[in-house]
């Protein structure tokens, strides 16, 4: 076979594509492959990516998935390829039970644990962070609050409630995420709930999707895609819509601030993003990947992800321009996250129970 380098491989290796190549890679002491999400989220990786290229003169080279099975089978399937990984707490749940992740030598990233406060390393709050020897395989980078946003111009009066969902004078105005867990968690929260809890109680379970029946009734559109949410409250086709709070911050700064984003009183889901290690990463690079890893989490670089994504990172002493952004918290127990070893048995059925409930076919 003709030997290709890494950089050259990049060339080749698209989502889905390069299996065969990636096995003929080996260590290369001048790059870095880093794989995360793009858009705004690889922006800000970028720019902390090129300070550190600057001290160390190791280029990095971004490549980006967009959903968990994407990264784990480029990982998979790419052996010795990708370096560092950043994602989000859906797949360091599932690469984690597949074996894809390495723990991280926490004694070798001194600046995440002098830079980030205690909660980043509580393996109660975020058991997704954490394998089943209870070893940390994820870095918290940054938490994403799904609370609602809503166009004050046209509301009666300030929201602080889930309550506000269901206001007469937004029937056939509001927008709820497609993401069957995180209705029924924000659900949960509106009635004082507990999601996982519930799953195993019939009678919550029932009070859970009675209220999900009555905010089915008031929505006209369930979306997908944050760009979505985004144009239905700026076109006012929302007056009212779950929303994700980076997002909504973004349109804040570009002129319309007219749209409130609101964390409830009876509290929201969040998810994050972290970074970590592939299993199959090629051990020649692993200084340089430590290096890296650890120059991701000094303060500068920290302060850097927000300008992009204006998602509030886990800082333990963070500036201003970070605790005025939408979901800064210095405690996950602020947030409800997702507990994926009790939602897997019943993740299916609460998929097709929600899409019951929007097809008005739903019975207790």
């Amino acid at each position: 076979m003709t030997s290709v380098n890494r950089r050259t491989a990049l060339g080749i290796i698209t989502t889905g594509v390069g299996t065969g190549i990636a096995g003929c890679l080996g260590g290369n002491s001048d790059q870095l492959i880093h794989l995360g999400f793009g858009g705004t989220l690889q922006e800000a990786r970028e720019e902390v990516a090129e300070a550190w290229t600057e001290q160390s003169d190791i280029e990095v080279v971004h490549e980006s998935a967009a959903e968990a099975e994407e990264y784990m089978t480029m990982i998979e399937q790419n052996p010795e390829t990708y370096d560092v990984v950043t994602s989000n707490d859906e797949f360091f749940h599932r690469a984690g039970e597949e074996g894809l992740l390495q723990s991280i030598d926490l004694d070798q990233t001194p600046n995440f644990e002098e830079n980030t406060y205690d909660d980043t390393r509580n393996q109660d709050a975020m058991p997704f962070a954490f394998n089943d020897d209870g070893e940390i395989h994820m870095l918290l980078r940054e938490t994403v609050t799904t609370g609602f946003a809503y166009n004050s111009e046209l509301a009666e009066e300030e929201h602080t409630s889930w309550d506000a969902l269901l206001r007469d004078e937004y029937n056939g105005y509001v927008s709820l995420l497609n993401r069957p867990h995180y209705r029924y968690t924000n659900a949960a929260l509106a009635l004082g709930l507990d999601f996982y809890e519930a799953l195993e109680d019939d009678n919550q379970m029932q009070e859970i999707e009675e209220l999900l029946v009555e905010q089915n009734n008031q929505t006209f559109n369930y979306f997908e895609a944050a760009d979505t949410m985004m144009r239905q409250l700026q076109n006012e086709e929302a007056h009212i819509s779950e929303a994700w709070g980076g997002r909504v911050f973004s349109l804040i700064n570009e002129g319309h601030d007219h749209i409130e984003y609101v964390i409830p009183d009876e509290g929201c889901v969040v998810g994050v993003d972290g970074t970590g290690i592939p299993a199959n990463a090629d051990e020649d690079n692993l200084e340089h990947i430590y290096d890296y890893l650890n120059f991701q989490y000094q303060e500068e670089s920290l302060e850097t992800y927000p300008q992009h994504t204006n998602y509030a990172p886990p800082m333990a002493d963070p500036p201003e321009a970070v605790t005025d952004l939408p979901g800064w918290t210095d405690s996950l127990s602020d947030f409800a996250f997702t507990d994926y070893e009790a939602l897997d048995p019943h993740h299916e059925d609460i998929i097709e129970r929600l899409e019951l409930i929007r097809s008005g076919d739903y019975e207790p």
